[in-house]
């Protein structure tokens, strides 16, 4: 059998992440809700975009006003994150600066090489919000 896609979609619609550091105001939400097409296991991939969130909240220091976005990508074979991840606005404000470094830190997010089983296809809502 050749390499098999496995499609897993997620409705776990009550439960958010929200990361902050506590000198910032900003607060950056990961919904649990996830699509993913795919081998990896979406609480891996969950897991590690929550170890992100940090790092999330610094792209998002200079923004003034909420915003969700959705961030597309794809988990190569060799456990990276393809180049240039989608960062699509569902609502507010982004500049390319902000956009960009959420770009960054998704790339800088290593997976398990997973040769044998191909690439995987990842849908993510990110909720930025203000205290």
């Amino acid at each position: 059998m050749k390499n098999s896609t496995i499609v897993l979609v997620l409705f776990l619609a009550f439960t958010n992440v929200y990361a902050a550091k506590k000198a910032s105001k900003v607060q950056v939400g990961l919904p649990s809700r996830m699509f993913l097409i795919g081998t990896i296991d979406p609480d891996i991939v969950r897991y590690k975009l929550r170890n992100e969130l940090p790092q999330f909240s610094k792209c998002a220091a200079n923004l003034n006003s909420p915003m969700t976005m959705r961030a597309s990508f794809t988990i190569e074979a060799e456990g990276k994150i393809s180049k240039n991840p989608l960062i699509n606005l569902v609502s507010g404000n982004i500049n390319s600066k902000t956009k960009k470094c959420f770009q960054n830190t998704l790339m800088s997010i290593k997976f398990i090489s997973k040769k044998s089983t191909g690439k995987t296809d990842v849908q993510q809502l990110i909720h930025i919000r203000y205290r």
